[in-house]
């Protein structure tokens, strides 16, 4: 008796009523009004093509089957759908919609044109799962500092503007000078009140100014280098890149044309530059670990074993223990970020909040005494 039903609609069928696909279909389609995916998004919908793929479903019955379920009402999947039904291939359909990261097209291109498109889904929804699995614990790790920081500022506001401005009615009713302390945070919180419109309004031409210098390429290269003086920032790089390598490499895809899909990925424009230039030089033949040694960004560890790698013809084993080490060492240095942040930021938030408490007792001393 075969294991697969012999026909695309029994097996679809069967599919939408297994475990599996019971997750929740609306999750993987949160487009929201820009029509992105998150990584999660893209994990959960490459395991599926990945998972119909193998059981022999066209790309045709796939599309159709997804773009009606639940009456999705995205129109991203819409035009995927029409587009593969007037025979454009599946990578131009999801490039053409603009909702999809090139890395992920591109990877798609190269199964459609080596007929690996169940491996390359499946190579896809793991890379994907293990973005999503670190983007996850950098919102963890960032969640309460982040809580913290808007509940403590909140009380600071409130008590500049609600609390202080109450004693100094009481203050110049009884005649009695404030303390330096409170009179210097009275003035701060007047001068807030006064002037809000001027404020919000230099607020907006700052950050419209920021977005408009932050599209500057040169601006954008500038940045991007000096981020990497920062340790986290490397290992995040070195963690993508090597990640993308071994999924690229284990798909049969060239070294060359592998370090250039890679620039896809690290959403830092000083390394893409590098990362072409790097694809470049291993297109006219330089070895890749002599070509990476001028690479300061890289990792001495990626560098060594892309060099064991070569020796031995096995890069792509290598490529996918060096995905682990990096992963491994990235979710070590978020966690100790986490550590370091969460203390720094009390700190400062309680020299903060001591301050504006001093400068609400005070004047309750000073009253008391006077009186």
């Amino acid at each position: 008796m075969p294991l697969i039903p012999p026909n695309d609609t029994t097996i679809i069928k069967s599919f939408k009523f297994a475990a599996f696909w019971k997750r929740d279909i609306k999750e993987i389609f949160k487009a929201h009004a820009f029509q992105k995916f998150t990584p999660s998004d893209l994990a959960v919908l490459c395991r599926k093509f990945s998972f119909l793929l193998d059981a022999n479903i066209s790309i045709k019955s796939i599309i159709s089957t997804i773009c009606e379920e639940r009456n999705v009402k995205f129109l991203v999947l819409r035009e995927v759908n029409n587009q593969i039904t007037s025979g454009m291939r599946l990578s131009k359909a999801l490039d053409a919609t603009g909702a999809f990261p090139p890395f992920m097209i591109g990877f798609i291109a190269v199964g459609e044109r080596t007929a690996q498109l169940p491996k390359v889904f499946n190579e896809l929804a793991e890379y994907y799962e293990a973005r999503a699995e670190a983007a996850t614990e950098l919102k963890a790790a960032m969640m309460y500092p982040i809580v913290i920081t808007i509940m403590m500022l909140g009380v600071i506001i409130l008590a500049i503007t609600t609390v202080l401005p109450g004693y100094a009615a009481v203050f110049e009713s009884s005649g009695i000078e404030l303390p330096l302390l409170t009179s210097l945070l009275l003035n701060f919180s007047q001068f807030i009140n006064t002037h809000t419109l001027w404020i919000i309004l230099g607020f907006v031409i700052i950050i419209v100014t920021v977005f408009g210098v932050l599209r500057m390429h040169r601006f954008q290269v500038f940045i991007a280098h000096k981020l990497l003086m920062f340790k986290s920032v490397r290992l995040s790089i070195n963690f993508k890149i090597v990640q993308s390598l071994s999924v690229l490499l284990s798909a049969g895809v060239s070294i060359a044309h592998a370090l250039s899909l890679c620039t896809l990925v690290t959403d830092n424009k000083y390394v893409e530059e590098e990362m072409h230039a790097l694809s470049s030089k291993v297109n006219q033949g330089v070895a890749l670990s002599e070509a990476m040694s001028t690479i300061t960004f890289l990792d001495p560890v990626v560098k060594d074993l892309a060099q064991i790698g070569e020796a031995t013809g096995d890069l792509t084993q290598i490529m996918q223990k060096c995905s682990k080490y990096f992963n491994e060492m990235y979710m070590r240095q978020i966690k100790r970020l986490n550590k370091l942040i969460e203390p720094m930021i009390t700190i400062i938030l309680g020299v903060l909040l001591t301050i504006v408490v001093l400068a609400v007792v005070m004047p309750t001393f000073e009253l008391a005494t006077k009186m």
